[in-house]
């Protein structure tokens, strides 16, 4: 799989690059004043019922022309926190870390 993007990435620039685990969904929204992406961790452990936390991962997302971020806010259900981020933006692309992903949470870029 690894080579397939390798070669894949020489034709093709993704809206999102991540080192996040394969069991880590990211799905990107935009309108014309924020980018919004949804991280959904699908590592469910069915016999002890809950799920495994994804380790700390990067995010770099093409941002949309009209848009220039000045916050970055993670909204992380499972704990009730909603919190400001660091990110950077360099040539139209912001990048910021998750800590860690128990299985669902939203980072607004606005």
């Amino acid at each position: 799989l690894v080579k397939f993007s390798e070669v894949l990435f020489r034709y093709y620039t993704p809206e999102i690059v991540t080192d996040a685990p394969l069991t880590v969904n990211i799905r990107r929204y935009e309108d014309a004043e924020r980018t919004v992406l949804h991280f959904t961790n699908y590592d469910f452990d069915q016999v002890a019922d809950r799920f495994n936390s994804a380790p700390s991962f990067s995010v770099t997302v093409t941002l949309p022309e009209s848009t220039s971020p000045v916050q970055a806010r993670l909204y992380d259900f499972e704990v009730g926190v909603v919190r400001d981020i660091e990110f950077t933006v360099n040539d139209g692309k912001a990048t910021f870390e998750i800590n860690s992903l128990y299985a669902y949470a939203v980072v607004e870029l606005k």
